[in-house]
């Protein structure tokens, strides 16, 4: 069988050449003898084809691993499956497997932002170069360091110090730090340096009363104590410190950016002159200063790229840092958003307030902390959900990381990890994510306007602004234009010559809180698309993640007057029907 398609990069630059490891076993009583063809394909056509011999010895352990090198088209923002097919000396089918890889100018065309969080001293090179793998085999193309520092008001330790302690007690080695970032860039990610704008540990905090912000009490504000929050004001001295330690951590660690974290409050405060502030209007120039600091520091020792992401934490204040120069819009999902329509709405408003950039939506996922064994598929069908959720509104997911790790809440060396049997699903999914990018976050992706929900006819009217109208409707099931408990979701988007519907399954949920356990979905089948009001469709596609190896599988449009039928066989947990018209949308 085959067990893996992996290339050996999260993700290839222009130009740049791809290398492609096909792992499988023999699963037969004897010696295997044949051939493996891998084909390249972009949407439904094949790019390109490569073959090799395989043999493999007898026995349940015997396995063999191939490696394909080639040079995808140098045609950047553009996803790839990896097909391979195993056959028989006779030209038999023996198996079957699938990847993906994608063609990006800069991780922010597509983000796919995983984490890092164990720099422990002692490490072997090759341990840290494996978690750096399972970061890679996910397509993981930014990746947050967390907690790698020594002070959060001090990134980098005193000279000479290459092992200490930090403020959370954990044990830390710079030299582990280095490793894990040459891993994540040698395999096309970029490691960004987590950095809180405004924390300081009490040691400094308490020898700078001055630089600390203070309730209308005249007490200092902090994060239990823990870390107490620096005035950010563009003339507060704690601004061109803690912007050169950004600037520090790129220049000698190597880090390709910042991850700039703030707290979620306080939204006001005082200074210790006793003013009166308002951070949301300070952000924004911090932004800035650290964005120039960290693209000058990294352009001084011969790196470009460089850059920051802020996080908005429960969306606040995401209307100020929305249009500021980061690479991604980052939001911190918490309460009120708590529900599949408050994902989508974070993302088509981040989209809206950012002039396009990319969303990337820190949502983690509780019922994984802690589950027991026969809670785990209500935790998986979560992330499943999520996912979907996600990437139909068109935005991407921190939620993976090192060691299959799944992120639970916000302090990442707590996450959970998960378990074998699930990982190949989530691989999929992910894969599925890099396959068909172009028709899940391409900036020119938008939304229509619900003009009128299940009218007379019982379509969805939608809307795109300048008087063109288009409805969808299904049949055959219990459907919503939002997502609401036991129906299936139907999202409706649009590019320049293509319509993307999204189904997600809903049928067997209760409700649609996305950080609860779900109810693994059923499998629906024999649902119909209809469509009407589009222009003429050149050809169809169904996509999903949950079945084919997640291969294009074209399907018959029955036209009847201005109406399209597409009939959907199956719908597991999402799929997406691809359709490419005659024409532009608008």
């Amino acid at each position: 069988m085959i067990d893996d398609v992996v290339p050996d990069k999260a993700t290839y630059r222009p130009g740049e050449p791809a290398r492609v490891m096909i792992r499988l076993t023999n699963d037969r009583a004897g010696p295997l003898s044949g051939r493996i063809v891998l084909a390249l394909r972009h949407l439904d056509q094949e790019v390109s084809r490569y073959e090799q011999v395989v043999e493999v010895g007898p026995g349940p352990d015997a396995s063999a691993e191939l490696t394909f090198n080639f040079t995808p088209p140098p045609v950047p923002f553009r996803g790839y499956g990896l097909d391979a097919t195993l056959y028989d000396a006779g030209g038999q089918v023996l198996a079957e497997g699938s990847g993906a890889l994608d063609v990006l100018e800069h991780w922010a065309q597509a983000p796919r932002y995983g984490f890092l969080s164990d720099f422990a001293p002692g490490q072997p090179d090759a341990q840290v170069q494996a978690r750096c793998d399972s970061l890679c085999r996910y397509h993981l193309n930014v990746v947050q360091f967390y907690d790698w520092m020594w002070r959060h008001y001090k990134l980098l330790p005193p000279p000479g110090v290459e092992e200490f302690t930090d403020a959370m007690g954990r044990r830390l080695s710079l030299h582990s730090v280095k490793a894990a970032i040459k891993g994540v860039q040698a395999r096309g990610g970029a490691a960004m340096a987590y950095g809180a704008v405004y924390g300081a540990e009490p040691e400094f905090a308490t020898a700078h009363p001055g630089l600390m912000l203070y309730d209308e009490q005249g007490e200092p504000i902090s994060l239990d104590r823990l870390f107490y929050i620096m005035n950010i004001a563009p003339d507060s001295p704690w601004v061109p410190l803690i912007v050169g330690e950004f600037a520090e951590a790129v220049r000698v660690m190597g880090f390709d950016g910042i991850h700039l974290d703030q707290y979620g409050f306080p939204e006001t405060a005082v200074t210790a002159e006793g003013k009166r502030v308002e951070l949301a209007a300070h952000f924004p120039p911090l932004i800035e200063a650290a964005h120039t600091a960290v693209a000058r520091a990294a352009a001084a020792v011969g790196r470009s790229g460089a850059g920051v992401i802020f996080n908005a934490v429960g969306n606040w204040p995401i209307e100020a840092v929305a249009p500021t120069n980061q690479d991604a819009v980052y939001i911190e999902v918490w309460p009120p958003y708590t529900s599949y329509n408050h994902l989508r709405d974070l993302i088509t408003k981040g989209r809206r307030l950012s002039g396009d950039k990319q969303v990337i939506l820190a949502a983690y996922l509780s019922p994984f902390a802690q589950a027991a064994e026969e809670d785990l598929p209500q935790a998986e069908a979560a992330a499943l959900l999520a996912t979907a959720a996600i990437a139909a509104s068109g935005g991407s997911h921190l939620l993976l990381g090192e060691r299959d790790g799944v992120l639970c809440d916000p302090y990442y060396p707590g996450y959970a990890r998960l378990r074998p049997a699930f990982v190949g699903r989530m691989k999929a999914y992910y894969d599925f994510l890099v396959r068909y990018e172009e028709l899940l976050v391409a900036p020119d992706l938008q939304d229509w306007h619900i003009e009128q929900d299940r009218d007379g006819q019982g379509f969805a009217r939608y809307s795109d602004g300048n008087g063109d109208r288009e409805s969808y409707s299904l049949q055959g099931v219990p459907w919503s234009t939002q997502a609401e408990a036991g129906k299936v979701w139907l999202i409706a988007r649009y590019r320049p010559g293509y319509r993307i519907v999204h189904l997600i399954n809903l049928a067997d949920q209760s409700e649609v809180a996305w950080n609860a356990p779900r109810t693994p979905p059923d499998r629906l089948n024999n649902i119909t698309l209809a469509l009407d009001g589009l222009p003429p469709i050149r050809q169809a596609m169904l996509l999903t993640p949950d079945a084919h190896r997640g291969k294009p599988l074209p399907v018959q449009c029955n036209t009847q007057g201005n109406a399209t039928y597409i009939h959907i066989p199956h719908l597991d947990i999402w799929s997406v029907v691809a359709c490419a018209c005659e024409g532009d949308p608008a």
